[in-house]
């Protein structure tokens, strides 16, 4: 007498009494591939979201150092060399590749540029593939001295 809990478990291709496959099914295989394309799908999205966060970030920051250096330049006693030290300062965590300022009697003008590089190939190529250049500019009355 076979004991049923001691019978080899050879069914692969068996259908339970319900009609569903039993364990160890060709269905198998095909969940694991479907499985691996959702996985690679969620894990291109969540990298997308991570870099075009770090890209909001370095928007901000470089909006920040060029209203920082034009409210530095509103005095005008201010060199031009403290004023780009001062955007320096303010895009501490970034290195902007330029910054410009432009000075008349009146007003004073900062523009700070940024080379944005994602290390994710893909997500570079949605603004055509290489680093995103980044620019604000920021204007301000001088204060008569």
């Amino acid at each position: 007498m076979v004991y049923p809990m001691l019978r080899p478990r050879l069914r692969v291709l068996d259908l339970s009494p319900r009609g569903t496959p039993a364990l160890g099914s060709a269905h198998d295989g095909q969940a694991l591939v479907e499985l691996a394309l959702v996985v690679a799908m969620l894990l291109l999205t969540s990298v997308g979201v991570l870099e075009f966060g770090r890209a909001f970030h370095a928007v901000l920051t470089v909006t920040h150092a060029a209203r920082d250096g034009a409210r530095m330049g509103t005095d005008a006693s201010v060199t031009e060399a403290k004023i780009i030290s001062a955007v320096d300062a303010a895009a501490s965590p970034l290195d902007p590749s330029g910054v410009a300022v432009s000075r008349s009697s009146s007003e004073v003008t900062v523009t700070v540029s940024y080379q944005f590089e994602s290390p994710v190939p893909l997500i570079s190529e949605f603004w055509g593939g290489g680093p995103l250049t980044i620019s604000r500019s920021a204007t301000a009355h001088v204060e008569p001295a």
